[in-house]
């Protein structure tokens, strides 16, 4: 600084005790402003070796996960391979067997499938099939050539009769979206239970409730489909499945009879004029209160709030509870999902929500309004807590 004054009176001659303090004061302002800049090139600097640090952590991290990413499509290639040459096998010995009846999307594994004849209840099938169909089928499933199809869930065997296009691209083609995993994890169905499955379809959910409710337990499985209840008790059958009764009826808040389209899987038909419509029987749950269920799953096609207004007498024993929510069901029975909390307090209840397609269960609180399909896990509050055990 000193040597700028310097020059400045070298250069004017005279400098004048208020100008050089006016210099004096514009030089300390700007060196101060300097070396504020220097400190924030500093910390700048500071900053990007950081950030450089992290993004050389997280390119190693990456590299990594590519590397594992490499492995597993490798593996999943050679079990592809492994299971395309045993589905080959496995489909020349059925066509040797019966012709071409669909390929089947499951290998059988194990000494007992390999000496599994079919040939046996695919003959009973056809033949009560006929019978069947002559009686009261309107046509309203599309029915396909009939073959066994073997699914392993949870370490257990399960055998089906797939004899429907539905029955084919949902239990077949599509591996369905079990809750019964999650409703495990929870401590929602435990040996001994009675389970009731409300809406069960062509009975796969039935068959694995069975097992897990073990001897001393029993499940009563519901639907209004009569081609569903004649495919669920003969997959019972053929699964030698003795503690589940059938119920052919829908679900209501009271008794009564409705009209029933397949095709529109609802009691509350879009289409008035549907070609496919069959006179079905509803029934309130507390009918069945005597069954004192433990567990209830709940997946009925946009009935699910008529189905909890009609179990009024069973819930107040507060079973778990598993709703199949329909978001896009449900207005047709003039419903909205927020109606389900009518019929089941959070009091009561934990509530855990769980959207398609996502294995995460999230606590649920009402803290926002379902509007989107998901599925409600609703565990009784007084239920022990859950405890986990892990082996090393």
């Amino acid at each position: 600084m000193n040597r700028i004054v310097q020059l400045a009176r070298g250069a004017y001659g005279r400098v004048s005790g208020q100008t050089e303090h006016s210099l004096r004061r514009m030089l300390h302002a700007r060196e101060s402003a300097i070396r504020e800049r220097e400190d924030v090139v500093r910390e700048r600097e500071a900053t990007i070796r950081r950030y450089e640090e992290i993004i050389f952590e997280r390119e190693e991290s990456i590299r990594e996960r590519e590397g594992l990413i490499d492995k597993k499509d490798n593996d999943i290639s050679v079990l592809f391979e492994k299971l395309k040459r045993e589905e080959g096998r496995s489909a020349g010995r059925r066509d040797e067997k019966h012709g071409n009846v669909g390929e089947l999307s499951n290998i059988n594994t194990d000494s007992e499938s390999e000496q599994f004849d079919s040939d046996a209840p695919l003959n009973k099938w056809r033949h009560d099939l006929d019978s069947f169909r002559t009686e009261n089928y309107r046509g309203a499933q599309k029915l396909i050539e009939p073959y066994i199809l073997e699914r392993w869930y949870c370490g257990r065997r399960y055998r089906m009769i797939i004899s429907t296009e539905e029955g084919r691209q949902w239990y077949d083609a599509l591996l369905p979206g079990l809750e019964v995993h999650q409703a495990q994890a929870l401590g929602m169905i435990r040996p001994g239970d009675t389970v009731f499955d409300c809406g069960c379809n062509q009975g796969f959910h039935s068959l694995i409730y069975s097992d897990l409710v073990g001897p001393n337990g029993k499940v009563v499985a519901f639907d209004p489909h009569p081609l569903n209840m004649k495919l669920s008790r003969f997959n019972a059958d053929l699964n030698t499945k003795s503690n589940i009764d059938f119920v052919e009826a829908g679900l209501s808040d009271r008794r009564g009879t409705a009209k029933v389209s397949i095709s529109e899987q609802s009691t509350v038909l879009d289409n008035r004029d549907a070609d496919d419509t069959i006179s079905i029987n509803l029934v309130p749950l507390d009918d069945y209160k005597d069954d004192h269920p433990d567990y209830i799953k709940i997946d009925v096609e946009g009935a699910e709030v008529d189905a909890l207004a009609g179990a009024g007498e069973i819930l107040k024993s507060r079973p778990s509870i598993y709703v199949e929510v329909h978001h896009h069901f449900l207005p047709r029975f003039r419903r909205r999902p927020m109606e389900i909390f009518n019929y089941v307090s959070l009091d009561d209840y934990r509530c855990f929500i769980n959207y398609p397609n996502m294995a995460a269960l999230t606590p649920y609180e009402m803290e926002f309004e379902i509007t989107d399909s998901c599925g409600l896990f609703l565990v009784p509050r007084d239920r022990p807590p859950l405890v986990r055990y892990y082996s090393p």
